[in-house]
């Protein structure tokens, strides 16, 4: 699970409009030239950059059964 990113407002917006959002689910898929990640979001595929990624807290999801 996605915590609040430690960024700029205008990026957390685009984070958000791009499903990465506080509670959000992700799943990591591949890792990229730039040490950066595309990630799984739903049905979404998001590549997102290593400096970002450093700046977006996350944790493993909690098991709600």
């Amino acid at each position: 699970m996605l915590g609040r990113p430690e960024v700029p407002a205008d990026r957390a917006l685009r984070l958000a409009q791009l499903g990465l959002r506080p509670g959000a689910t992700v799943v990591p898929l591949h890792r990229t030239a730039g040490g950066g990640r595309v990630v799984a979001v739903g049905d979404a595929r998001v590549a997102v950059a290593r400096v970002t990624l450093g700046s977006i807290p996350a944790s493993p999801p909690t098991d709600e059964r």
